[in-house]
């Protein structure tokens, strides 16, 4: 049997001082307040969005007068937009990573022209004898202020230039992707390296 979210709610018994009274729920909403309860992250249930701690909340949004009688609508904040809007994965895996704090993920950059992920923390250029490397970056508005280091790892380098560009309408110290972003160059003696500080407010990443 498949769930109906319409017809298909989670039967509660809520105790009283009388004894206990039986109440139903949707189950999108049991689920997520019972997320909320083990500390994955915070819900705000109400008609209005929350005004504070926007990133790290959750924003359930029952139907007419706070009624369960049907699925409450979910939303999630989108620093790029600043503001709410309907939950799609990539909103959920920003208000996860928010919530997790700082979180090490890690990625190999073997190829000429690679795309980073959007929670990757440690970006390594990993190849052999390279000539140029291409590296796109991930929208500043997914990462929640959460920095970029990338890295030459490579071996046989004699030059190597790694050039990063930022997504389209974003910059990094000012520099578009029209303009060819920013590009760090690495020698046999020293391999080159950056960290990248996303912004949401400058619409783009400054070095730091």
């Amino acid at each position: 049997m498949s769930y109906a979210a319409t017809s298909d709610f989670i039967a509660l018994l809520r105790r009283t001082t009388n004894g206990a009274r039986f109440l139903e729920m949707p189950g999108l909403d049991f689920v997520l307040a019972a997320f909320a309860r083990a500390s994955a992250f915070q819900v705000w249930v109400g008609q209005t969005p929350p005004t504070t701690g926007q990133p790290t909340t959750l924003w359930l949004k029952p139907a007419a007068n706070n009624s369960w009688a049907q699925e409450s609508t979910v939303y999630i904040f989108n620093a790029a937009t600043a503001q709410y809007e309907l939950a799609t994965p990539q909103l959920w895996a920003a208000l996860i990573t928010n919530n997790a704090g700082s979180t090490y993920v890690f990625q190999k950059i073997n190829a000429t022209n690679q795309i980073v992920g959007n929670l990757v923390t440690l970006a390594a250029v990993q190849r052999v004898a390279p000539a140029l490397t291409a590296i796109q970056l991930p929208s500043v508005g997914v990462r929640a202020g959460r920095v970029l280091r990338i890295s030459d790892w490579s071996t046989n380098v004699v030059g190597h230039q790694i050039q990063i560009v930022p997504a389209l309408g974003e910059t990094i110290m000012q520099r578009t992707s029209v303009q060819g972003g920013f590009s760090i160059f690495s020698t046999a003696d020293q391999l080159a390296g950056v960290t990248l500080a996303p912004s949401v407010d400058l619409a783009g990443w400054a070095i730091g």
